[in-house]
């Protein structure tokens, strides 16, 4: 089996973690031009289904439009492990509270995000999240 590249601490890692930070932010506050930005056109996720970008885009705008304010990720314990010089992949434990329909809700998550350099710029490539214990 290959080694991975590199993993641990480093500026480029630091900068996958705020690359991070900033797609989770973006997509509370949605913020559609940075999420653009910051995912390949060809960005998919996987969390209770597969989605494209547009997909994702039009999940965020149902969730906002049924009135569920949703606060920012608590990540804990991410690891970068970089796969080659430019592919990268973060995974973390996050905790994520919020409202939605006047009820409050705590969600406990795996995350990974795979992450790629493209034209000198990190951008998310695939993005998935499981429920802890799951």
């Amino acid at each position: 089996m290959k080694k991975a590249y590199e993993t641990g601490p480093s500026t480029a890692a630091n900068e996958i973690i705020a690359r991070e930070i900033a797609l989770q932010k973006s997509e509370i506050d949605l913020n559609f031009a940075a999420l653009e930005k910051l995912m390949v056109p060809e960005y998919f996720e996987l969390s209770q289904s597969f989605m494209n970008r547009d997909q994702v885009f039009a999940m965020l705008r149902r969730v906002s439009e049924s009135g569920c304010r949703v606060q920012p990720v608590k990540m804990k314990d991410a690891r970068v492990t970089f796969l080659s010089p430019d592919v990268a992949t973060v995974v973390y434990r996050a905790t994520q509270t919020g409202t939605c329909y006047s009820r409050t809700f705590s969600v406990d998550a795996n995350i990974s995000t795979l992450w790629v350099q493209r034209d000198g710029r990190w951008q998310a490539e695939m993005h998935s999240e499981l429920l802890a214990g799951s």
